[in-house]
């Protein structure tokens, strides 16, 4: 299914009809496909919608100019245009920056956040990367295919990791749309003072599942995380969990979603009074 959304358009999956929303966002390069393990789990209860970011899967690419921002509007989009309400927003990777900016914008409709291997340095540059910065955009503009392959096998996985997984993967990333991929990646090298600001404005406390091939850094989201969190660690090889332990993490995710939804029923309960 596809809809206009933020003046592009978003392709998107749906299942089930509760009365919660569920609403995942993938990260970079990757596409919605990635959630459908998710999307049949939870659709008993909840309504489920997996979306392609623009410039992603089958969703458009008519857009100059690729930002975190322009990509939490779509998502901002795809609640007005589906009319959603009672929203838990699940981001996965750059997925929860894009979330961030989706509640900032459509706090009323967004009742949790849940992020999903990510916010590990929260708020906060690498030097080592931004030392890197440069040659990797120019690679990026003469060898994209084996640059972002090249990242991807860097970063975002172990020794260990199933090289099915791998495949998948590198395959999605080197297929990317270029102009999309070079802007989103120049703008994450940019990124960390707004979603330091992000976190230091929300008003939802952030629940988190990582994966403990790279260690979280909790000082950084005590710091900045107004409203407070809530890390899960579970165990895996690589930076994708809905690949590689998917019964694991709809376990994790399950808990953090009855969480928020208790929260949103002790809020409604004490709006009657």
């Amino acid at each position: 299914m596809t809809i206009l959304a933020n003046n592009i358009a978003i392709d998107y999956l749906k299942a089930g009809d509760g009365d919660i929303t569920l609403l995942f966002v993938h990260g970079s390069f990757i596409n919605k496909d990635y959630w459908r393990e998710q999307l049949e789990y939870f659709k008993t209860n909840y309504s489920v919608i997996a979306v392609d970011l623009a410039g992603h899967g089958k969703s458009g690419t008519d857009r100059d100019h690729w930002t975190i921002e322009e990509f939490g509007k779509d998502v901002a989009g795809v609640i007005d245009a589906l009319k959603l309400e009672n929203v838990i927003l699940i981001g996965h990777s750059m997925g929860s920056d894009i979330i961030l900016e989706t509640a900032a914008i459509r706090r009323n409709a967004v009742i949790g956040i849940v992020v999903i291997d990510a916010l590990k340095n929260a708020g906060t540059e690498i030097p080592e990367l931004l030392q890197q910065a440069d040659a990797i955009l120019e690679n990026l503009n003469t060898n994209f295919a084996d640059t972002v392959e090249g990242y991807a096998r860097q970063g975002l996985y172990s020794p260990d990791t199933d090289p099915k997984i791998i495949h998948t993967v590198v395959h999605d990333y080197r297929s990317a749309y270029q102009p999309m991929a070079v802007g989103t990646i120049a703008d994450l090298f940019r990124y960390a003072p707004r979603e330091r600001a992000l976190l230091q404005s929300l008003d939802l406390k952030v629940y988190l599942i990582n994966v403990d091939y790279i260690p979280t850094n909790e000082e950084l989201l005590s710091k900045y995380a107004r409203s407070g969190y809530e890390l899960h660690i579970i165990h895996g090889t690589s930076h994708f969990p809905m690949l590689e332990e998917s019964q694991v993490l709809n376990e994790a995710l399950e808990k953090a979603i009855d969480k928020i939804s208790q929260e949103l029923i002790l809020e409604q309960a004490a709006r009657n009074q």
